[in-house]
């Protein structure tokens, strides 16, 4: 007879717990992180000194124990709280020879592990689970597996501390966010115009010399043109944010466009927008240049911006729409690329669940 364990669920069986931790897993996916964006961040104390503050959220641990990779912990801490080091005695600081790197872990503790990092006899009555300070990791270390210390051990990295020599009270500065989401969500949204069948005139060149308004939330200033204009069309590149994406990566892309020869050189720079100038949560990402081959006779280029940014809680779980923007910073606008019936635009925005 082949001995299984009871079956997830059957009335009158008694589900052992490695049969819930795989289930767990099975449900949840494999890998450690936290539940939600702001689970279990640790920042400075109210009033800064030797210890750390956790904020409540829940994590999942993947069991690193020897043949017990397919289960995993799920462990909830319901209220924020002060963690002073084991013993509650401080988190001990530098001295005046050297820096230092300790890495801020949520520990497991299960009998039935064969490693743990805490001594057994130093487990704290009836805890199943412990923060945790592992000091002098190596100075690259960013996940339990690459501290040799952890080998082996069920445990999910939170922060590191980075201590400066002669130092006893730990600020936010100091302290290096490491938690990862264990299942984030991600969405893709993808628009493309094509200017032959949009109707686009022919060699529509840059012409706004207006100065790049900035980066960020800046309402109140403008500057800079749409580019095509057909994305100021309803509907094109309307782009709903989902309200769980603190994130999104992005890249625009301009093909085939057109540059003509004997007009000198020109230079300017390109930036996507979210909303409109009137709207009060404008937002704009970073500037990119583009800079045109001036030696290279007429010929076709293409222009492309491309970046990773905060999404404003502000525009999260909103219609937005999304705008390619350019300026001419420098040099004429004839000699500038232009849009031609066969000019491509394509814009890509993969919003992004991320630990904050």
């Amino acid at each position: 007879m082949v001995d299984f364990e009871a079956p997830y669920a059957m009335d009158g069986t008694r589900i052992p717990a490695e049969g819930l931790r795989r289930q767990l897993q099975r449900e949840a996916g494999t890998g450690s992180g936290v539940v939600r964006p702001g689970d279990l961040r640790i920042s400075q104390l109210d009033v800064p000194g030797t210890g750390v503050k956790i904020a409540a959220g829940d994590d999942l641990i993947q069991s690193r124990e020897s043949g017990r990779g397919r289960e995993t912990y799920g462990i909830p801490l319901l209220t924020a709280q002060n963690y002073m080091g084991d013993g509650g005695q401080g988190i001990p600081g530098t001295g005046s020879t050297a820096t230092r790197r300790d890495m801020i872990i949520h520990e497991i503790l299960d009998p039935i592990f064969a490693k743990t990092y805490t001594p057994r006899d130093q487990w704290p009555e009836g805890a199943t689970s412990k923060l945790s300070v592992v000091p002098g990791v190596p100075a690259t270390a960013k996940t339990v597996a690459e501290v040799p210390a952890l080998a082996g051990v069920t445990a999910y990295e939170l922060a590191a501390i980075n201590w400066p020599k002669s130092t006893g009270t730990i600020t936010n500065a100091m302290l290096e966010d490491l938690r990862r989401l264990q299942s984030p969500r991600t969405d893709t949204a993808v628009r493309s115009i094509n200017l032959t069948a949009a109707g686009t005139g022919d060699r529509v060149p840059i012409t706004d010399t207006q100065p790049y308004p900035g980066g960020g939330q800046t309402y109140g200033k403008t500057g800079g043109q749409t580019w095509p204009v057909e994305a100021e069309t309803s509907g094109r590149l309307d782009i709903a944010i989902p309200d769980w994406a603190n994130y999104m990566a992005y890249t625009i892309t301009w093909s085939q466009l057109s540059v003509l020869s004997g007009n000198g050189n020109a230079y300017g720079n390109m930036w996507l927008q979210v909303g409109a100038n009137v709207d009060p949560t404008v937002w704009r990402g970073e500037a990119s240049s583009w800079d045109i081959a001036e030696t290279a006779g007429s010929h076709t280029m293409m222009m492309r911006v491309a970046d990773t940014n905060f999404i404003p809680a502000n525009l999260r779980g909103r219609t937005m729409r999304f705008y390619p923007r350019v300026n001419l910073t420098g040099g004429k606008s004839a000699a500038s690329p232009r849009l031609t019936w066969a000019t491509s635009f394509d814009l890509t925005v993969t919003f992004l669940e991320r630990a904050v």
